[in-house]
């Protein structure tokens, strides 16, 4: 069996935390996302948009 070096060790390790850390701010970020405020008045929904009607465009003088 190979003896492990000291670089390969640091390496690993340095893997480890970065994904420890990754797999934290994801969920901070999936809790934060959840905590959110979902609900809107009516005051506060925007209104709906319509899509112009089609053909040719008639302009004004």
């Amino acid at each position: 069996m190979r003896v492990i070096g000291p670089n390969l060790v640091k390496a690993e390790l340095f893997l480890i935390v970065l994904a420890a850390l990754c797999l934290v701010g994801a969920a901070i970020a999936l809790i934060a996302q959840h905590s959110e405020p979902t609900s809107t008045t009516a005051e506060e929904r925007e209104p709906v948009s319509r899509p112009l009607p089609a053909g040719p465009r008639t302009f004004q003088p």
